[in-house]
C-alpha cells in the first residue's frame, strides 16, 4: 500500500497545476480566433496567462473544437479546478495543504464527470445529509448552468412518488405498508443477501412522538434481515396518527398476510427460492404487551415469564425468583386469563408467542436496572444514599475517563448532574466499562460488590466468546443480585425491569449474545424516520416520500473485513533490524479501529498480555503493530470472578522496549482507564475481535 502523494501527472502537483494554467492560457488566443473570433473583437490586447473569462455556451463550443478540448471540458465541468489555476502563481506552497484538501487524482486523459453519475450522487447526497427540498432545488439551480441535464425540479431527482394510496383506518390514523418482499428483494439486488437456505427476519415495533406540540406519533413497523451483511433496518409498514392504532388487528392486517404467504411459500431470489422464518420480535414492554394483547408491564400479573402475582408496594414488585415459567404451549391455550387481554392478530402465523420475543436489554438493563441503581445512590432513600461529596467524585472521575473513551462509543461520558438526560449508550458504558472504575473506593463495598454482580452478568451475556459457556452462571448472578437487591433496597426496588434479570439469560441461550435481540440498530433508525419530518404538514406523507426515495439509492458496497491501512508517515519508532517497512497511523479491520492516538491503541494478546501500539507497519503484504507492553496485568476484582477470566486486567509498568506483534496475534481492543497513581484498568470491547 503506497502513500497517497500529490503527484498527479508524475511531477509536483503544484508545477503541473501551472503547467496546465500556462497551456490554457497560451492556446487561448489561437482557440478564441479560430472558433470565435468575435469574442475578442472588442480587445486587440494579445490573451497571456492572466485569466479569461468565458461564458458557459462559449465553452462549449470551444471543448468542440479545440485541440485542448479535455482540459477545457475538465475546467467547465469542475468549477473549483478552473479556480485552481488562477488562485496560486507562487512557488512557495505549503505541501500540506495539497494532502488536506483530498482533490480527485486526474487520470492522464482528463476524465470528464458523467451527468449520470452526478445525478445519482446528488440524490445519495441529499438524502443521507437531509437536505430539504427548497435547498435541493436552489442548488440544481446553480448547477444546471453547467450541467443542463440536470432536472430542475429536486422532485424528479429523487424520483419522488406523486401518488401515494395510505389505507384509513376505522378508529383513526392512516398506514402504508412497503413490504416485506420488496425490503428483501432489494437487499438481495444491492448484493447483502446472498442466497442461503433460509431467511430469518427479526421484526420491532414501537412508537416515535414527532411533535413535542402535538399528539401526532408514527408506529413503524421495522425489519432487519439476520443473514443479511447489511444490518440497518428496513420498513416494512408505517402508522401516523394522534393515539397509537386502537386495534392492532386492523393496523397489522397487511403485514401478517403477507408475512403468512413468506411463510408458507418462500420467496424467489435469483431464480432460488429461499423459505422464511420468524427470528424474533425486539420490542420494548409496552410494545409487547400491545402487540400479544397481555396485560401490560406494570400490572398484577405483567410478567411476561412466569406466572406470580405481582405484590403492591407503593408500585407493582415481583420478589419471588422461583415462580412457574411461561411456555409457548401455555400462551396458545390462554391458561392464564389474568394474563390475556384477547387473542393476538400474531397467533396465526404459528411462532412461539413467548420464546420469539426477547426481553430487550436495551430497555430493561439500561434505561432500567442501570438508571434507577444510579438514581437510588444520588436520591434515593437514606441508607443507600450517598453524600453530595461522593457523587461529586464520581462526577469528577467520570469527566476524566472523557479522554480516554475511543471511537466505538457514540458519547462520551457525562456528570451525574445531567443523569435526567443520559441516552441508552451512557448507562450502558457505566456499567461495563466506567461504572467499576469510578466507584471504586467511593461507593460502600457491600454496593459495589452487588453492582459488580450486575456488571459481570451482562458482560457475559454480551461477549460472543463466553456466552453460551457461561450462560447458566451469569443466570445465577441475575438471581443472586435480584435477592440481594431485596435486602439492599427493599422490596420496592423489585419491579418488573429488576425482576425480569433472572429470565434475560434464558434468551441469550436462544439466540446467543444479547445484542442479537437488542433494539439499538432499531432505535437508531427511529431516529432517522424522525428527521425526515421537516414541517407539521402532512408528516406521514412525507416520511413515506423521504423513504420510497431513499429506496433508489444505489445501496452501498457490502462491508468488508479486509485489514487497511490509512495515513501514511515516516516518523513512528521502529524495532531494531526492521527494514523497508512502510509506516501508517491507522488500521481498521472487522469492526476495529487502531490507531496511534491514546484513546485507541490499546490491545490485547493472544497471550493475556497488554499492550499500547506505538505504530504500524506493512512488511511486505503482513501486517504488525509495534507495542510497549505492560509488565504487570494482574486482576482488577476478584468478586464475583477474578476479573481476568473475563478480559479485565489492572495493568501497570509500561515497558520500554518494543515488540512488534503480528496483528493476526491480537485478541481484542480495549478500552483503559486511568484508576490511582500509575494503575491503569483495561476492558476488552465487547465487538466482534480481529480475525486471524
Amino acid at each position: 500500500m503506497k502513500k497517497t502523494t500529490c503527484q498527479p501527472f508524475g511531477n509536483s502537483y503544484w508545477a503541473t497545476r501551472r503547467r496546465i494554467h500556462a497551456n490554457v492560457a497560451s492556446h487561448m488566443k489561437f482557440v478564441q480566433n479560430e472558433v470565435h473570433p468575435e469574442i475578442i473583437s472588442n480587445n486587440p490586447t494579445c490573451v497571456t496567462s492572466e485569466a479569461v473569462t468565458i461564458e458557459p455556451e462559449q465553452m462549449s463550443d470551444l471543448v468542440q473544437h479545440s485541440s485542448h478540448a479535455p482540459v477545457i471540458a475538465a475546467v467547465q465541468h469542475c468549477p473549483d479546478l478552473h479556480n485552481m489555476f488562477h488562485e496560486c502563481d507562487s512557488d512557495e506552497v505549503d505541501d500540506n495543504y495539497c494532502q488536506s484538501q483530498q482533490y480527485s487524482t486526474l487520470s492522464s486523459d482528463y476524465e470528464i464527470l458523467n451527468d449520470d453519475d452526478l445525478d445519482v450522487g446528488l440524490h445519495e447526497w441529499s438524502m443521507k445529509h437531509g437536505i430539504t427540498m427548497s435547498a435541493l432545488q436552489d442548488l440544481l439551480g446553480i448547477l444546471k448552468r453547467l450541467h443542463p441535464q440536470l432536472p430542475s425540479d429536486p422532485r424528479t431527482l429523487r424520483r419522488t412518488c406523486r401518488n401515494i394510496s395510505v389505507k384509513e383506518l376505522s378508529h383513526g390514523g392512516s398506514y402504508y405498508h412497503f413490504g416485506i418482499a420488496s425490503g428483501i428483494q432489494r437487499l438481495f439486488a444491492a448484493g447483502f443477501i446472498t442466497s442461503p437456505g433460509t431467511l430469518s427476519l427479526q421484526f420491532n415495533v414501537d412508537g416515535l412522538p414527532i411533535f413535542k406540540s402535538s399528539a401526532f406519533q408514527l408506529w413503524p413497523i421495522l425489519m432487519i434481515v439476520k443473514e443479511s451483511s447489511n444490518a440497518d433496518p428496513v420498513s416494512v409498514g408505517l402508522y401516523g396518527g394522534n393515539s397509537k392504532p386502537s386495534d392492532v388487528s386492523e393496523y397489522l392486517d397487511e403485514f401478517v398476510t403477507e408475512m403468512k404467504y413468506l411463510l408458507a411459500d418462500g420467496i424467489t431470489l435469483g431464480g432460488v427460492k429461499i423459505y422464511i422464518k420468524v427470528h424474533s420480535f425486539v420490542c420494548d414492554a409496552p410494545a409487547r404487551s400491545y402487540l400479544k394483547r397481555t396485560k401490560p408491564f406494570n400490572g398484577y400479573s405483567g410478567c411476561e415469564r412466569c406466572v406470580q402475582v405481582g405484590l403492591w408496594k407503593g408500585r407493582i414488585t415481583y420478589p419471588d425468583t422461583n415462580a412457574q415459567l411461561r411456555t409457548d404451549g401455555d400462551f396458545e391455550a390462554m391458561n392464564d386469563e389474568d394474563y390475556h387481554c384477547g387473542r393476538s392478530p400474531l397467533h396465526s402465523l404459528g411462532f412461539g408467542m413467548v420464546s420469539k420475543f426477547p426481553l430487550d436489554y436495551l430497555h430493561l438493563v439500561c434505561l432500567g436496572v442501570m438508571r434507577r441503581l444510579l438514581l437510588a445512590w444520588i436520591r434515593g432513600p437514606l441508607h443507600c444514599r450517598l453524600p453530595a461529596r461522593a457523587v461529586q467524585k464520581i462526577s469528577d472521575k467520570l469527566l476524566q475517563c472523557r479522554t480516554y473513551i475511543p471511537c466505538e462509543f457514540a458519547r462520551k461520558p457525562r456528570s451525574l448532574s445531567e443523569i435526567d438526560r443520559w441516552k441508552a449508550t451512557e448507562f450502558r458504558q457505566f456499567l461495563l466499562y466506567t461504572g467499576p472504575v469510578v466507584l471504586k473506593g467511593i461507593l460502600p463495598v457491600h454496593l459495589l460488590n452487588h453492582f459488580l454482580v450486575l456488571s459481570v452478568a451482562i458482560r457475559l451475556l454480551l461477549s460472543s466468546s463466553m456466552c453460551s459457556y457461561y450462560c447458566d452462571y451469569a443466570q445465577k448472578l441475575l438471581i443472586t443480585f435480584v435477592q440481594q437487591a431485596d435486602q439492599l433496597y427493599g422490596t420496592e426496588f423489585l419491579v418488573y425491569n429488576v425482576h425480569s434479570l433472572i429470565h434475560i439469560a434464558d434468551d441469550a441461550r436462544l439466540f446467543g449474545p444479547l445484542d442479537n435481540v437488542s433494539s439499538f440498530p432499531f432505535e437508531n433508525y427511529l431516529q432517522y424516520i424522525k428527521k425526515l419530518v421537516k414541517s407539521a404538514r402532512q408528516p406521514l406523507m412525507q416520511v413515506i416520500r423521504r423513504i420510497i426515495e431513499q429506496q433508489y439509492c444505489s445501496a452501498n458496497s457490502v462491508t468488508s473485513n479486509d485489514t487497511c491501512l490509512k495515513h501514511c508517515h515516516s516518523n513512528g519508532p521502529l524495532p531494531e533490524n526492521v527494514m523497508n517497512a512502510e509506516q501508517f497511523a491507522k488500521v481498521n479491520t472487522s469492526g476495529f479501529e487502531i490507531s496511534l492516538k491514546t484513546d485507541t491503541n490499546c490491545v490485547l494478546l493472544q497471550n493475556d498480555e497488554v499492550g499500547l501500539v506505538r505504530n504500524i507497519l506493512q512488511v511486505d503484504s503482513s501486517v504488525f503493530l509495534v507495542c510497549n507492553m505492560f509488565k504487570t496485568a494482574v486482576d482488577f476484582f476478584d468478586l464475583p470472578l477474578p476479573s481476568s477470566h473475563i478480559n479485565i486486567y489492572k495493568v501497570t509498568h509500561l515497558a520500554s522496549g518494543l515488540k512488534m506483534v503480528p496483528i493476526k496475534d491480537v485478541h481484542s481492543k480495549c478500552v483503559i482507564l486511568p484508576l490511582e497513581g500509575i494503575s491503569l484498568v483495561a476492558f476488552v470491547l465487547l465487538h466482534n475481535g480481529f480475525s486471524a
